[in-house]
């Protein structure tokens, strides 16, 4: 980090404003006195007034450097970097020896992962000025991010030689010591730094979270108070601490402190809303919304309140509450075009898309781009609107006017290539994409879009090569990582693939996807005892988790290891009783060898322990099957049902056992007595839809279905399992765009599910995109997993070809 602007340039890199500006010729004096203004506004913190006497004096005159180069120092303080840049640039093309313009620029490119560029800026500087401090601090910067920490740390040592004692060169020097693992040094040089510079609030923190690390809540306490002594007006230094005493169990202190916060006079909307996110990742979901309801009390007119309360409403499920404290927000002010307003309708419109009430958010949308026709959510919500009704054309455009207003907008180039897809316009889906990932060359998602696009083209050579370009700059990035091996593990390069994989065991030891792509590739090789042993060494290093330990499982199970996997399950579960996952695992384990009374044990443990969890209850109806009572099995389930009728548990597994056994009609009168007990049961509301719009497929069930599934999404909002229902019923209905458009996002949320994929694939095929339906056909067959409809799958891929 150079400096504390400049992270926070790293932070808004992807915000963009442009700003237009046009005058004529006026006095001197006149414009001087704008810039002093300027200036002094901009010293005060007051950067929307320091901003329009900054565009004043370049109205007089269109060649004030120094006007340009404070307002883009104004546009870094509003954490507008784009615009930042066009006025620097602009400065110093006006005047090249404007010093502090070259290095702000520099500082910027840095932050834009451009060190090549920023050199070059920084270059300039030392050939007019070799001593230049800033300069100087700038250059080391860049040589650490270019790895060439030897030439930084020279650089930096032969300052502190000269005296300079600025925080920020401590600071860098002592991370090239942390990234060499020197870490007693880099602690050694922030402790020195702070001799010199008590006051400087970065050294506390380093010192802080050391102290964390190595688990000493008290000292991190103690570093936090002296903090906040330094800096008594910061809330967030407050709320660090109040974080830090929570955390030792100290909850009535951190309240008190939280407490006095809010009963501060004047009341302030930011206090408010930081107190409440505060509680509300404490897990303390009634206190957050306490908090903000006191509030509106204090700001009875307060937008941003509203926005929060009905943001909290929104991640909880209480659409209907959310929606109400919004519709407030619109009488709150009479001007239809106020920025709050707008932003309220904005929210308002992709709710009701979230929805299905397309009509409403479409209106809703119409209203704000007739006060402000540039609005990027007011597009982005007509573009998707668009989208789910089919018409790629008009999405494409109102996409494009995204991408023009913000080339960082990650969002806008997937939805322009979905257009450009859904208008079988592949080529230009594939320019989109790689325009994307220029604009955005650390986006995962563009990057995963873009490597399909050229698997749906076979073109594997540009796939690999965008690949590997990628980790060249984000070789940390296991996901990427993994993806590359599985593309040569597609391409029978198994070697490479070995190579990938080990690289990211290497890199993540504690992590699971490195032995789990490992060991499948060493499984499929007939290297069975290297996968299992290898699967053993990465769950010892990953007791938590539950692929690894599921994997290793299945392998003890294919070698007939029973007592083996019995053994692994049973020690998980003594340390940890309430782990409905592996009560599953170890029922599976038992009903593998037809141990049917201990599996049948373990499938009610599970269910016990989590009711809405469908697996286990497929389970159990699928031992009853095995068993050859299932007609024992209803009854007992049925009984149990007299006994207890609003067991949500008993209704999914009487449920699945009809459904095991093609007893569709009785399957959905149980789902809708378990409905009857509770409406918000959603997974029997989702099966229930399935149900009907395969097997009951009228006009008047159809509507019934939606209706259901629609419901079900209240209470899980982005429940894959509910997007592919929902997206599965549209396409009954004979709307495959808007199918597409929903199973798409439910594959995107879990792209290995083999019945995701097949979904996917049949709505594309519908749609005309054949090429995509048949790389997600191949994933869905080529998964190794069993599942309803993988005959049809089979043959609906032969039919592609």
């Amino acid at each position: 980090m150079v400096n504390r602007s400049c992270k926070i340039v790293g932070i808004f890199l992807i915000f963009f404003v442009l700003f237009a500006s046009a005058g004529c010729g006026g006095p001197e004096k006149k414009k001087a006195g704008f810039l002093e203004k300027g200036k002094a506004l901009y010293e005060q913190g007051d950067y929307v007034k320091a901003r329009l006497e900054l565009k004043n004096a370049i109205q007089i005159d269109l060649n004030y450097a120094e006007a340009y180069y404070y307002l883009g120092l104004t546009d870094l303080k509003d954490g507008n970097p784009r615009g930042a840049y066009g006025s620097l640039s602009k400065a110093v093309e006006l005047d090249p020896n404007l010093t502090a313009a070259q290095l702000e620029l520099g500082k910027l490119l840095l932050a834009a992962k451009s060190p090549e560029q920023a050199q070059e800026k920084v270059d300039l500087v030392l050939a007019k000025e070799p001593e230049n401090t800033e300069a100087l601090q700038l250059k080391s910067a860049i040589l650490i991010q270019l790895e060439k920490t030897d030439e930084a740390e020279k650089i930096l040592k032969g300052l502190l030689d000269r005296g300079v004692t600025e925080p920020k060169t401590y600071i860098l020097l002592a991370s090239i010591y942390d990234h060499r693992g020197e870490r007693d040094k880099a602690l050694d040089l922030v402790r020195q730094g702070l001799k010199v510079n008590p006051k400087e609030i970065n050294f506390h923190i380093i010192l802080a979270r050391v102290a964390a690390q190595q688990g000493n809540i008290d000292e991190t306490i103690a570093i936090y108070k002296k903090i906040n002594e330094i800096e008594p007006d910061n809330i967030d230094h407050k709320l660090a601490l109040a974080s830090l005493q929570w955390e030792k169990g100290d909850k009535d202190e951190a309240t008190k402190k939280l407490s006095a916060l809010l009963a501060k006079e004047p009341a302030e909307d930011e206090v408010t809303l930081k107190v409440a996110k505060f509680y509300a990742a404490k897990k303390e979901k009634e206190l957050a919304e306490e908090t903000l309801i006191a509030a509106l009390s204090k700001l009875p007119k307060s937008f941003l309140v509203r926005f929060q309360l009905s943001e909290f409403y929104l991640n909880d499920n209480k659409i209907d509450e959310a929606v109400k404290l919004l519709e407030q927000c619109l009488t709150l002010e009479s001007d239809p075009a106020a920025p709050a307003i707008l932003q309220t309708k904005n929210v308002l419109a992709k709710i009701y898309l979230r929805r299905g009430e397309i009509d409403k958010a479409s209106s809703m949308v119409d209203e704000v781009l007739k006060e402000n026709p540039k609005s990027i959510d007011a597009h982005f919500t007509k573009g998707n609107i668009f989208l789910l009704k089919g018409d790629g054309e008009s999405a494409v455009s109102e996409f494009r006017v995204i991408g023009t207003e913000q080339p960082q907008n990650v969002p806008a180039y997937l939805r322009l290539a979905e257009a450009h897809f859904m208008n079988k316009q592949i080529e230009l889906a594939g320019e989109t994409l790689k325009k994307g990932l220029e604009a955005n060359p650390d986006s995962r998602e563009i990057l995963q879009r873009l490597v399909k696009y050229y698997m749906v083209k076979e073109d594997t050579g540009a796939a690999e090569e965008t690949i590997k370009a990628f980790l060249a700059k984000n070789g940390d990035d296991l996901q990427v990582r993994a993806a590359l091996g599985d593309f040569y593990v597609i391409g029978q390069k198994t070697d490479a693939a070995r190579g990938e994989y080990e690289k990211i065991i290497a890199m993540a030891p504690d992590n699971p996807i490195g032995y789990l792509r490992l060991s499948n590739l060493l499984w499929k090789k007939g290297q069975k005892k290297e996968a299992a042993a290898l699967l053993e060494k990465g769950y010892g290093v990953n007791k938590n988790s539950l692929q690894l330990i599921s994997a290793l499982a299945q392998v003890y199970l294919v070698e007939k290891q029973f007592n083996k996997a019995i053994a692994l399950c049973e020690k998980r579960i003594a340390e940890n009783p309430r782990d409905a996952f592996t009560y599953n695992l170890l029922g599976r384990v038992y009903l593998s060898r037809k141990d049917f009374d201990p599996a049948e044990k373990a499938f009610n443990k599970a269910i016990e322990l989590n009711p809405e969890w469908l697996i286990p209850h497929n389970s159990l109806a699928a031992l009853y099957v095995m068993k050859g009572k299932p007609d024992v099995a209803i009854a007992k389930f049925e009984q149990a049902l007299e006994v207890d009728p609003n067991s949500a548990g008993t209704y999914l597994s009487l449920a699945m056992l009809y459904e095991q056994t093609g007893k569709y009609d009785k399957a959905m009168a149980v789902y809708e007595r378990a409905l009857a007990k509770n409406d918000k049961f959603w997974p029997a509301a989702n099966n229930l839809a399935f149900l009907l719009s395969e097997y009951a497929s009228s006009p008047e069930n159809m509507e019934r279905a939606l209706q259901l599934v629609q419901q079900a999404q209240e209470v899980r909002p982005n429940e894959p399992e509910l997007l592919d229902t929902l997206g599965w019923v549209y396409y009954k209905m004979g709307n495959s765009q808007r199918a597409a458009e929903i199973i798409s996002q439910a594959q995107s949320a879990d792209p290995t599910n083999a019945i995701l994929n097949y979904h996917l694939g049949v709505v594309l095929v519908e749609t005309g995109r054949k090429e995509e339906a048949r790389q997600h056909l191949q994933d869905a067959v080529n998964s190794g997993q069993n599942f309803n409809g993988i005959d049809k799958a089979g043959d609906l891929l032969k039919s592609l070809k």
